[in-house]
This record gives structure tokens, C-alpha cells and sequence, in this order.
């Protein structure tokens, strides 16, 4: 039996070592404020519990409410805002909600219909376009991208499958988990304390029981 909802310890999820600029520095807090006040629990500049070759994946903002996931990335004027397409097209499938901020009005189109668009002028956040649910499957790519201790985990934490390359979990995973529950836990890995002392990954089942 998988988890019910997502178990996410927001107040303790790492802090990047991205240092971000003035003008960022101030947009992130805005839209912090922004979330809490609409009853989100919200953390600031975040490491993702996953890893791909030497790639930091990082987020400008996290919003949970009602057991769904919020990501903001943020972009002052003085950046790339066309950085951040790539960003939320690696990251999207994780959250269930994805949003872009800027200073500078961003156009709409240069981004999927389903990626909200804000804008902050003024101390103010614009709801420019409404984020839509994201319905992206995980995939095999995404679950390539988590740690192996945590798709092990996943397994069912079964001493035979530390000798299994991650490619062959990935796939006994995947043959194994009902795809409603499949996002859920993902979630709980991806946006993890990454305490793993306190990990509930995978102590209710076992892949290699019959």
C-alpha cells in the first residue's frame, strides 16, 4: 500500500546554495507572501531530492496546499527569461501546478498553456494567466532522475536490489505501482526533507514478495 497524500516536510526541505541577485532576491519575496497569504505553506529557494549526472536541480519557490505542489521560478528583467522555459520543462512533471514570475511582463505564449504567468510591479503580484493542473505522466526519464537509495526505497528496500543497476528498479517499479499512486510518491521523494532517517519511502511494500 502506497501513501495516501503527499508527506512533504516543507519547513525542512534544503536551502539552495544559489545566491540570488537583488532584484530576484525581492520578486522571491513577493511571491512568498504572495502564496502565504493564500494559505500556502511556502519555502524559498530550494535543492530538489533528485540527481542527474552533475545537475543541481533548484527552485525559486514552493507552495504546498492541499497536498499539491506549487513551483515558482523566478526571473528579474536583469535575467534569461527564456531560461526558465527550460527549467519548467525538466521540472513540470514533478509538481502539480508550475508558475514563471517577473518584473517584465512576459509573454504568454513563449510558455505551455498550462504554465501560470505572474507579474509583480509595484510590491503587487498580477495573476497574468492562471496555472493549469499539469497532467504530465512521470515517466521513465523522470524516475531515472532520482537518487538509487531512494528508488530502492521505493522498491520496497529489499537487500538484493543495492546489486541492481537503477535502470532495472526503475523498471520493477514501474511494473509494479498503479499509475494513480505513481505521482504521489514521486512527489514525497522529489520534495523530501531529504532526511532519511525519517523516510516512510517503501515500508509498506516489498516488489520481490510473490
Amino acid at each position: 500500500m502506497v501513501n495516501q497524500g503527499v508527506n512533504i516536510s516543507i519547513s525542512s526541505l534544503n536551502k539552495s546554495p544559489k545566491k540570488e541577485g537583488k532584484y530576484e532576491r525581492d520578486i522571491i519575496k513577493e511571491i512568498a507572501n504572495f502564496l502565504k497569504n493564500n494559505n500556502y505553506k511556502v519555502r524559498e529557494h530550494v535543492s530538489l531530492n533528485i540527481a542527474w549526472s552533475n545537475v543541481l536541480y533548484e527552485l525559486d519557490v514552493i507552495g504546498i496546499r492541499e497536498n499539491e505542489v506549487t513551483i515558482v521560478e523566478v526571473k528579474s528583467k536583469k535575467d534569461r527569461i527564456m531560461k526558465a522555459k527550460t527549467q519548467m520543462d525538466i521540472l513540470r512533471g514533478f509538481a502539480d501546478y508550475a508558475y514563471v514570475a517577473s518584473d517584465l511582463l512576459i509573454e504568454s505564449s513563449n510558455f505551455k498553456e498550462d504554465i501560470g504567468i505572474m507579474f509583480i510591479h509595484n510590491n503587487e503580484v498580477f495573476i497574468i494567466r492562471n496555472a493549469k493542473k499539469i497532467s504530465d505522466p512521470i515517466t521513465k526519464d523522470m524516475l531515472m532522475k532520482l537518487k538509487k537509495k531512494c528508488v530502492i526505497k521505493l522498491c520496497g528496500n529489499d537487500r538484493s536490489y543495492n546489486k541492481m543497476n537503477k535502470q532495472n528498479l526503475v523498471n520493477l517499479f514501474l511494473n509494479n505501482i498503479d499509475k494513480e499512486d505513481l505521482k504521489v510518491e514521486v512527489k514525497n521523494i522529489v520534495f523530501c526533507s531529504q532526511r532519511c532517517s525519517n523516510c516512510l519511502i517503501g515500508n509498506e511494500k516489498d516488489l520481490s514478495a510473490p
